[in-house]
């Protein structure tokens, strides 16, 4: 009898502790999110990347080049770097076109020629735009490119076609969403534009 009660008291200590573990574990892990949210920020859409860039690679006959500066994609990720926007770099072979034209540096200047090979495969195309950036806004929204002004912290736009029906996306990325996603703002930019490019994929 003594034997069994030793046992169940073992028991129960075991428990205890193992419960007391358990509640440290998630105090510290809690403590981690918090910090990550509020001092570092968080990754979104961590899971959702690779699934973006199944569809866009493999899905889909996708096509996207990107102008101006660099965007820091995963490897994974079939795009091309274009130094020119002309028509033979925004040829409309593949089912799905997209141009990123990347300003966030404010280092663009574009030309008339560059506005009428855009107006030609984005408005009268079927090329979909997305701009990031704030110095090109009032030039792109003056060729209509987009119809409504420019907000405070905004810091891109996207013309889309979908449906055979043309969406300007607002919302793309802002000084805020830079600020909140901390040292991995650069992560949650290609996040957010794989959403935007994925936005337009659709079964026929």
């Amino acid at each position: 009898m003594k034997i069994k009660r030793k046992i169940i008291s073992l028991i129960i200590i075991i428990f205890s502790i193992m419960l007391c573990i358990s509640g440290c574990q998630k105090k510290e892990s809690d403590q981690r999110d918090t910090e990550d949210v509020t001092e570092e920020g968080k990754i979104w859409g961590v899971d959702s990347y690779d699934s973006y860039v199944k569809r866009i690679n493999e899905t889909y006959d996708t096509d996207i080049v990107i102008y101006g500066e660099a965007l820091p994609f995963k490897e994974n990720l079939e795009y091309r770097k274009i130094d020119e926007i002309s028509d033979d770099n925004l040829k409309e072979d593949h089912a799905y076109e997209y141009i990123i034209i990347n300003d966030l540096n404010d280092t663009l200047n574009l030309s008339k020629k560059d506005i009428e090979v855009l107006k030609k495969h984005v408005i009268d195309g079927k090329t979909n735009l997305i701009y990031l950036g704030e110095e090109q806004y009032d030039t792109l929204r003056k060729h209509g490119f987009y119809e409504k002004e420019k907000k405070d912290g905004d810091l891109g736009f996207a013309y889309l076609h979908m449906h055979s029906e043309v969406f300007q996306k607002e919302a793309l990325w802002s000084r805020d969403d830079k600020r909140l996603s901390g040292k991995y703002w650069e992560n949650n930019l290609c996040v957010n534009v794989l959403q935007f490019i994925d936005f337009v994929l659709y079964e026929p």
